[in-house]
């Protein structure tokens, strides 16, 4: 294996863009398994009744999967940012290195591009749906909640699959 740095592991820096997104991530994990016992208080032993904040109600169709989809998402897109910038940092380093630039400029190309392409659908959704009257009529009130969810996690689909959770009866 090639060493990325000249450096003793040691004495390099913590990566706090990956304890960052991994925190984001377990905090939307522990969301997930507190709307399972929230819409499954059978499965709640510490108390009878789950708390209720927020006007919020049980459902039986709500999908925790999709906040765990989501996280995993969020996840991915930050770990892939993270390590682009490894690479460049590494570049910066070791400049002479072909390789090593093939590889920043592949890592950097593979976020950029489908990046661009999920933000540019989640800004054009509603015409695409205007067949649909009452999804355009919801897009209409919620797509800057549903675009923000695409840039955070870099995709449609796992944004898309959260909004139509019905989690917490939202």
């Amino acid at each position: 294996a090639f060493p990325l740095y000249e450096e003793p592991l040691e004495a390099q820096p913590p990566s706090y863009g990956f304890f960052a997104a991994l925190g984001v991530a377990g905090l939307l994990l522990l969301v997930a398994v507190y709307s399972f016992c929230y819409n499954e208080p059978k499965y709640w032993p510490l108390q009878r009744k789950p708390f209720r904040c927020c006007g919020c109600k049980t459902v039986d169709d709500g999908k925790t999967g999709a906040l765990i989809t989501f996280a995993l998402h969020f996840y991915d897109f930050a770990s892939d940012i993270n390590l682009a910038l490894e690479i460049i940092l590494a570049l910066m380093l070791n400049t002479d290195d072909v390789m090593l630039l093939i590889c920043a400029i592949g890592s950097v190309a593979f976020i950029v591009i489908p990046y661009a392409i999920n933000v540019y659908y989640a800004s054009k959704v509603q015409q695409m749906v205007s067949d649909n009257e009452s999804a355009m009529l919801w897009f209409h009130y919620n797509s800057k909640i549903f675009t923000v969810m695409v840039v955070l996690s870099g995709g449609c689909y796992a944004s898309l699959h959260l909004i139509l959770s019905n989690l917490f009866g939202l």
